[in-house]
C-alpha cells in the first residue's frame, strides 16, 4: 500500500449503483457514470506513477487505445484487470478501489 489516497475527477456519482428484487440497474447511463469512475481512478493512478497511456500500455503488452477506453470509461474492467492494472502502476488495488466507493458515497 502507498497510502496515497486517489484524486477522482469529475466523474464522480452521487451513490453507488441501486440494487433490486429483480437484479442490478441495468441503466445505460448509470452504468457510464460507474465506468468513468473506475476510468478517472486508475487514469490519477497512473498519474500519481507519472506513466503516460503508451507506457502503461507497453507494460501490460496492450494498445495504448484500451488504455485510452477503459480510462475515459468507454470500455469496463473487470476485477482482475482492474488489479493487475493496479499492481503495474505500483498502485495496491485495495486503495484505488475504496476511493471508488467512497466516491458514490459523497
Amino acid at each position: 500500500m502507498n497510502g496515497k489516497p486517489v484524486t477522482i475527477p469529475k466523474f464522480t456519482r452521487g451513490n453507488a449503483p441501486r440494487f433490486t428484487r429483480g437484479g442490478a440497474n441495468t441503466s445505460t447511463q448509470t452504468q457510464t457514470e460507474d465506468h468513468q469512475v473506475v476510468g478517472a481512478a486508475l487514469a490519477a493512478a497512473r498519474q500519481r506513477a507519472k506513466l503516460t497511456q503508451v507506457e502503461l500500455a507497453r507494460r501490460l503488452g496492450k494498445p495504448q487505445s484500451l488504455v485510452s477506453a477503459f480510462e475515459g470509461g468507454l470500455r469496463r474492467v473487470d476485477v482482475i484487470e482492474f488489479s493487475l492494472i493496479a499492481r503495474t502502476l505500483g498502485a495496491d488495488p485495495v486503495d484505488i478501489f475504496a476511493e471508488i466507493v467512497n466516491s458514490w458515497s459523497r
